[in-house]
Order: structure tokens, then sequence, then C-alpha cells
């Protein structure tokens, strides 16, 4: 699955929003990223240089009928899905729910974490 990216400026303007694999122009400058919904602040900008947000796939082996859940450390709810799917995030730790029963899975740059 194709994850969706939102910039936004320092200040939390929305500015942008994106298939994450897309390169976007933005002026030299601090920015927010958000790749299905999960924040990652503080992303420099140089002039002439590419910046990558690390990220890495969670992946979903549970049955079609399954609800999940994945939150963030705040328990904001970052996605829900029912069944299989591969879903892109920031580097960082998100936190499956099922049935009411949460569990914290790493997410690695460029790995897949299976659940």
């Amino acid at each position: 699955n194709q994850a969706v990216m939102y910039v936004y400026d320092a200040g939390g303007k929305y500015l942008h929003k994106a298939n994450s694999s897309a390169a976007i122009d933005l002026m030299p400058g601090t920015y927010a990223v958000a790749i299905n919904n999960k924040r990652v602040d503080h992303i420099t900008i140089l002039a002439g240089h590419d910046t990558h947000v690390k990220v890495g796939v969670l992946r979903l082996s549970v049955g079609d009928s399954t609800r999940v859940y994945v939150y963030d450390a705040d328990q904001l709810e970052l996605t829900r899905s029912d069944g299989k799917q591969d879903i892109g995030f920031p580097i960082g730790t998100v936190y499956v729910d099922v049935a009411g029963q949460s569990q914290p899975l790493k997410i690695e740059e460029g790995k897949i974490t299976a659940f």
C-alpha cells in the first residue's frame, strides 16, 4: 500500500499532500511531515540537497474480519485496518491494538515489522 504524506511548515500550517514515494520541492527551512498520520517534526531542508524521511513497514497478517488499530505513543489513532495489509510509517514505535489488547512494535528503517 502506498503511504500518504502530509507536509507542514514549522508553525504547523498544512502545505502539501503526496504519496510517500513522491519527491516534493520545498524551500530551505524546517518542516514536519506525517506519514499515515505519524508525525516527524524538525526536518531540515537545505538548498541543493535531497532529504529523506526514514521509514519502514508494518505488515499486518491477521484474518480478513479482524479489526486492527494502530496508535502512536500518545494513543492518537494513526490508522485502522480490517485484515492483511502493509502500512508504511516513519521509524519509531507504534502500538497495535486488537480487541482491546495493545502491543508495541518498533518500525525500523527499510525493514518489515510483522504482526
